[in-house]
């Protein structure tokens, strides 16, 4: 990408990003920050869950054997050489038969997101849980199930950024008890590639004075991307 190019997609991004502010009533903007420098190898430390957060509903199930996907615990959608995967819980309200997850408060809001982040709902790949049940934990084989089908979307895509919404998809992806609140704008890594947590759509609907520090975490995944295409030019 030509630096100027460069200049306009940042100009772009800060448009919509305002647009977004304007809509969603976020408090504040702040300029793009550097990057936090991913982590070249998986950090592996005990943790215990902060059951008193009002943010995090960890998963309560435990590891237990694979016996294969099922299309109904979890999906994916969108472009398969994206290099921005999201890995989130599910966004379709459930009393709505074969909803699409775009079509609720939620996945509207995560379109915004995408849109602020300077792309296009159809440059990124969304893996979710079929399902919204932002409150409710799977069984032992359905949550192991949920996380190979993850793995396989990300295998199968290889982006060079993974963004995960939320506890039940951030823990669940990341093998990790750790509250949300305490992982969300540091990288971790899962499969080599960086991943970024930050808060699901849902508790942004619910709590709004979480929404400058979510888009802190994805100036961080922007900033990384467009210096990763600065040194490919």
């Amino acid at each position: 990408m030509s630096k100027h190019r460069e200049v306009r997609a940042i100009t772009r991004s800060i448009h919509q990003w305002l647009a977004w502010e304007q809509q969603d009533n976020v408090v504040g903007y702040e300029r793009p920050a550097a990057p936090a420098q991913p982590p070249t190898t998986q950090t592996e430390e005990a943790v215990t869950v902060d059951a008193s957060s009002a943010l995090d509903t960890p998963p309560q199930a435990e590891p237990g054997p694979v016996t294969g996907p099922k299309a109904s615990v979890a999906a994916g959608e969108g472009n398969e050489k994206a290099r921005l995967l999201f890995v989130c819980d599910g966004l379709a309200n459930p009393a709505v038969p074969g909803a699409s997850p775009w079509d609720g408060e939620a996945g509207q809001l995560l379109e915004r997101m995408i849109t602020a982040m300077g792309f296009q709902r159809q440059e990124i790949y969304l893996s979710h849980r079929m399902e919204r049940h932002s409150n409710e934990a799977l069984n032992t084989d359905d949550s192991m199930e949920c996380r190979q089908i993850f793995q396989t979307h990300i295998q199968n895509v290889q982006p060079e950024m993974i963004v995960t919404l939320g506890p039940f998809a951030t823990q669940l992806l990341l093998e990790m008890s750790t509250p949300l609140v305490d992982l969300r704008g540091r990288y971790q890594q899962c499969m080599g590639i960086p991943v970024m947590p930050t808060f699901h759509p849902d508790t942004l609907l619910k709590h709004p004075e979480q929404k400058r520090a979510t888009w802190s975490d994805l100036k961080q995944v922007m900033a990384t991307l467009a210096s990763a295409t600065t040194t490919q030019s």
